[in-house]
């Protein structure tokens, strides 16, 4: 799934503002800046605004980060070899570290998109939610078929 929604400067701030601090430095790293920077230097790319601009989308939770290298591919038109080594290292180097953070700010808005389409929900649910419950059958099922050679026998 590509990014067809343009962002404007403000609506990015805004949301910035609502990311974890780890994201945030993420975004803003120097570090970061350094490796897309030798990246582009590397493979002789002279779009690194553009794949630093796509990276940050990436941290914010925009575009999830499985989508990068299409995107490198689609909106700035690198071949695929290239594509695909860049977002290797783009990965390595800056999404992996932060990949914990990203995860779950993409649960968090998948959870909210989902609020969203269902409506408004209420603060506490109107029926209580069931825990999972395990049945004998599937205790059986679960058991092994031949005999334990390290148990005992019971008398």
């Amino acid at each position: 799934m590509i990014m067809t929604k343009q962002y404007t400067q403000d609506e990015l701030w805004k949301l910035f503002d609502t990311l974890p601090e780890e994201l945030k430095q993420a975004v803003f790293s120097p570090e970061n800046a350094d490796h897309i920077f030798n990246i582009c230097d590397r493979y002789n790319i002279e779009q690194m605004p553009k794949i630093a601009y796509y990276a940050g989308l990436v941290l914010m939770g925009i575009i999830p980060a499985a989508d990068f290298e299409s995107i490198l591919k689609k909106e700035i038109g690198l071949e695929e070899e290239k594509a695909q080594t860049v977002a290797r290292e783009v990965n390595r180097f800056i999404f992996y570290p932060a990949k914990p953070a990203i995860e779950q700010l993409q649960k968090t808005a998948e959870a909210s998109a989902k609020q969203t389409k269902q409506g408004t929900i209420s603060a506490a649910p109107s029926q209580p939610i069931a825990k999972e419950k395990t049945t004998q059958e599937e205790d059986i099922a679960q058991k092994p078929k031949a005999p334990d050679s390290y148990r005992e026998p019971l008398e």
